[in-house]
This record gives C-alpha cells, structure tokens and sequence, in this order.
C-alpha cells in the first residue's frame, strides 16, 4: 500500500495541476476547456464568427453640371415682326437686318421657326432674345455669336452687331451647322457624373479568414506544472531505483 501513495500524490497533483490551468486559460482565452486552440476574445466584445458588420458602400454621383439659376428673360412686347428670306439666311454671307428695340425678325432653321428680337441697346452692345427656347444674347459692336437651337450638339444660327445707330442696331443672320466645341473634345455639356474606381470592391465588408489562424500558445502556469510533475515523477523512480538496487 505504501508503494502506491507516491503514484496517488503525483496523479492529485496532476489532477489539480489541470484544473488550475483549465480555469486560468478559461479566463485567458474566454472559451473552451483547457483554452487551447481557442480564439482569444476580441477586447471590444465584437464576436468574430457570423456575418461581418454591413460595409454598405453608397455609391456617390457628383455632378459638374452649372448650378446657375436660370436667366430670367425679360417680357417684351414686340411691336414689329418682319421675315428674314430663307434663302438670305442660308447663304455663306446671311441676311442683314436693322432692328430698333422691341423689333423682332422671323428666321427658318431646319424647317422650325425662330425669332431673333432686339430688347434695347446701350452704348454700343445690344441686347437680344432669341426663342423660342428663349436665349439672352449680349452683343458689342464686331462681336459675333453662334447658337446652338437644336439640342443636336451642333451650332445652328450665327450672329453678329454690325453698327449701332440712333437707338437701333444692325446684324447679320445666318444659318450654320458647325460641331459645338465641347462635343467635338468628347464632353458633353450634360453633368458629368463621377463614379468611385472601386466602387463595386467597396461593397465588401472585410471578414477575417479563419483558415489560417494560429492557435494561442499554451499558458506558462500549465507548462511549468508539467514539467514539475515530469521532475516529481523521475525523481521518484530514480529513489525506487536505487532502493531495489540496495536490496
């Protein structure tokens, strides 16, 4: 019986040796029995299994387009009305007219109708309206202007003051058809919509990959307890040893 009682102190000690170390790495590690191979708990209380925090990524638009508020045209009552020859208004040289303010003149382009009609003159600018989508036009003396009516990206109608007289002003009209400056560089003057780059990699929510982890390392406290049960349970066969080789 004596020879036993060294073998049930050593496997006590074992057995409280274990359960020490099993509720220090409970405490360590947060979970499993002995806390290894198990993830330690995250210090901000996030779990880290499940689906990860929604990342949603709005997609923002900026747009270039003018903020402007639009031109408010002045309400005229045209006293007169003449019509421009389309032939005059189609050739290389255009038709010159000569309009006092509140005067307006007819003009056909592309088969649709429009109105060029003078709203008054100071010093040596005029001040125009051309509809029927209504453009203010701001002209001086010698200045020239192409507009664009048809919502083709194309200049349709040229203007230009000649003189200034007495009140009145003189201009030469004519029908064009020249690429509009913006459309021919392959910009629009639309808004411009700007997209982040990675947009579509934004949308995704970085989860931590599992596969690789690396299990915790075992606590000091267990590994110094056995190798101190290794020691106790050498040190007590070399005695035996030597005891049976005495006898």
């Amino acid at each position: 019986m004596k020879n036993f009682l060294p073998f049930f102190f050593v496997f006590l000690l074992l057995g409280v040796s274990l359960v020490a170390a099993g509720m220090y790495g409970q405490k360590l590690y947060g979970a499993g029995s002995y806390g290894i191979g198990q993830q330690a708990a995250d210090a901000s209380g996030s779990s880290t299994s499940g689906s990860s925090p929604s990342s949603t990524s709005t997609t923002s638009t900026t747009s270039n387009a003018s903020t402007t508020p639009p031109v408010q045209v002045p309400v005229v009552n045209w006293t007169s009305t003449q019509e421009a020859p389309i032939a005059s208004v189609n050739s290389t040289t255009g038709y010159a007219v000569l309009l006092a303010p509140s005067a307006r003149v007819q003009v056909t382009v592309e088969n649709e109708v429009h109105f060029v009609g003078l709203v008054n003159v100071t010093g040596n600018s005029a001040l125009l309206i051309v509809q029927s989508d209504p453009q203010l036009v701001t002209l001086n003396v010698n200045a020239e202007k192409k507009l664009e009516l048809s919502g083709d990206n194309y200049y349709d109608l040229y203007l230009k003051l000649n003189s200034v007289s007495n009140g009145s002003a003189s201009f030469t009209i004519k029908t064009i058809h020249e690429l509009v400056a913006s459309a021919a560089s392959g910009t629009s003057g639309a808004s411009n919509v700007t997209v982040p780059s990675d947009a579509a990699g934004s949308d995704k929510a970085a989860v931590p990959s599992s596969s690789g982890a690396k299990p915790p390392e075992l606590p000091l406290p267990l590994i110094a307890v056995v190798v101190l049960i290794i020691a106790v349970v050498a040190y007590y066969f070399l005695q035996s040893n030597k005891k049976q080789k005495g006898l």
